[in-house]
């Protein structure tokens, strides 16, 4: 990949960083979300992927699909070292709505699990499920 780091701005600009002709590198404090610190050129990036909850794991994300911009959200199932996941397809008002909901990266617990699920999983449209499968 090769930027202009004179032409970088961020979104949220992090506290501790370093950018190098080859290298951006942001350290954040532990179980804060590291995606928030996007530095980017003032476009956005074809594809974004980020986990709300590492020990129930869901999240949310959006790729171009078609020539469109797809909005997803995706849940895990965990089952001892594996992760059974659904993903499905959700409005651009639902995906706003997650980025409100979770500003940041928690450790969820079963309630708050089963409540994302029933809002933005049950009911979509599925674009892919199976163990460990996630779109990339």
């Amino acid at each position: 990949m090769k930027f202009d780091i004179n032409k970088l701005n961020w979104t949220r600009e992090p506290e501790n960083y370093t950018i190098s002709q080859d290298k951006i590198e942001i350290i954040t404090k532990p179980h804060t979300d590291g995606c928030k610190w996007l530095a980017h050129d003032g476009q956005q990036p074809d594809e974004y992927i980020r986990f709300i909850s590492n020990s129930i794991r869901f999240g949310c994300g959006y790729r171009i699909e078609s020539g469109r911009k797809q909005y997803y959200a995706f849940y895990g199932s965990p089952n001892r070292n594996d992760d059974y996941y659904t993903t499905t397809e959700v409005s651009e008002e639902e995906y706003e709505q997650i980025c409100r909901d979770y500003p940041e990266q928690i450790n969820a617990d079963s309630i708050t699990a089963a409540l994302f699920k029933n809002k933005y999983i049950d009911g979509h449209s599925v674009i892919l499920e199976g163990w460990n499968e996630l779109l990339r």
